[in-house]
């Protein structure tokens, strides 16, 4: 979609009661609210919001599309004078890198424009810049909370709590590869297997320093069951077998887990798994989690047996990792962990897979609040501050003046400073009472 079609409408009305002294407004944008008073947020959307709108200049047939829908106020004078200085928005964009961890009220971008026939830009792009960033912080925000809960449960009870970094995921690409990119660089990883190409494309552009590549695991599903008409031996054979020196993973609950677990993994494939060089992943998809994923963990537990660290928690002792399939809410994610580390067992032996839902469901911007507001005006060469600042409602006041933000111009007339630009990745750490039920 080009941006002549996803301005709204009002948006372009502002061109016809703009000011005639007024040569330049700039604005900032940020979070008022979120969900955790003290919480640090990573912030992402800014790059994507570009890389859609802004790279690519407008053309006349777009300007001739968006036309053929309008009625005779379409701004036909204004998107041809945009596509004869070059087809690119005059404006300019800073923006802190997509991950840096910031406090609400905290601006996160300014927009301010370049060209004086045209000051009132920034605010006619901000929705479509607001709906980028309020959404793909909110995804960040949700992907952080779990990630901390990892971090807190791989810091008490592994050896190598480095390996939080690849102990969750989502079962997908969220419908977008930004949005993978998102969890590959705070949770670690998505799901092995689940990994689009064009989501590998797009976290080598995001993060710039490494190529991501798809791995194509062998990674076996109901439909595979179905497909071997219910013959889960034969499946499991030809899972084995596929990468004898890599990783894998199965389904046990197509039909019966118990019958997987006791007579198929129990008996006649136990001692080649226990042998094997490489983890093998037997998920559960169950819509009762939290009961049959303890059942099955007793079940391999007394087939393999397990282990104790140096720290005190237990794991199986063979190349084995439960997990389940995209079900996990972060309140299930949580109360697994709880009940986990109660029980003494270490992350080594677990990987969860998060709702895809989890991510998505119920993304609003009210959540976090997003806005974006001018803050400086400048009208016959002097520049002016200017906020919200309504009587009644003394939380909606806004920051004045010109502002200035510790990051990168990272648009500015067409030119893209995304070849410098790299996602901030962090480690999330949580108290131990986050976690505590």
């Amino acid at each position: 979609m080009s941006i002549i079609e996803a301005i709204e409408s009002k948006k372009l009305a502002y061109l016809n009661v703009t000011p005639e002294t007024l040569e330049w407004t700039q604005a900032y944008g940020c979070a008022r609210v979120w969900g955790q008073e003290d919480e640090l947020i990573p912030v992402f959307g800014v790059h994507r919001f570009i890389q859609e709108f802004l790279a690519k200049p407008i053309t006349q047939e777009q300007i001739e599309s968006a036309a053929a829908l309008a009625n005779e106020y379409f701004p036909r004078e204004f998107w041809e004078s945009i596509l004869e200085q070059g087809g690119y928005l005059p404006v300019k964009i800073t923006a802190l890198p997509e991950g840096s961890l910031v406090k609400a009220g905290e601006p996160i971008y300014l927009i301010e424009s370049t060209d004086t026939n045209y000051p009132m830009l920034p605010s006619m792009v901000d929705k479509l810049l607001l709906a980028c960033v309020w959404h793909d912080s909110t995804i960040a925000l949700k992907t952080a909370r779990a990630r901390r809960l990892l971090s807190w449960y791989g810091e008490k009870t592994s050896l190598y709590p480095f390996m939080a970094d690849y102990k969750a995921g989502s079962g997908g690409d969220l419908g977008t590869a930004h949005a993978t990119g998102i969890l590959q660089s705070i949770l670690g990883m998505a799901f092995p297997g689940c990994l689009t190409t064009k989501a590998a494309r797009q976290l080598t552009n995001m993060y710039r320093t490494e190529k991501f590549m798809v791995e194509f695991d062998v990674v076996q599903d109901h439909a595979c069951v179905l497909a071997h008409v219910g013959n889960e031996e034969a499946l499991i054979r030809k899972t084995l077998d596929a990468y004898p020196h890599r990783w894998c993973h199965f389904m046990l609950d197509t039909y019966n887990y118990e019958y997987v677990l006791n007579e198929l993994v129990g008996k006649k494939f136990k001692s080649e798994i226990a042998n094997r060089s490489h983890a093998v992943s037997m998920a559960i998809d169950s819509t009762n989690i939290e009961r049959d994923f303890f059942l099955v963990r007793d079940m391999l537990e007394e087939t393999f047996g397990h282990t104790v660290n140096e720290k005190g928690y237990k794991s199986f002792a063979a190349p084995i990792i439960l997990s389940q399939s995209e079900d996990l809410s972060i309140d299930q994610l949580k109360r697994l962990i709880y009940r986990l580390e109660q029980e003494k067992w270490s992350l080594d032996s677990f990987f969860f897979v998060l709702s895809d839902d989890y991510f998505q469901t119920g993304l609003q911007r009210a959540e976090l609040g997003f806005i974006q507001k001018i803050c400086a005006v400048k009208h016959s060469g002097k520049t002016t501050g200017v906020c919200k600042n309504p009587k009644h409602d003394a939380g909606k006041k806004t920051l004045s003046g010109v502002q200035s933000i510790d990051g990168l111009v990272m648009y500015e007339n067409g030119m893209l400073n995304l070849e410098k630009y790299r996602v901030v990745s962090h480690r999330f750490k949580c108290k131990c009472e986050e976690v505590s039920l």
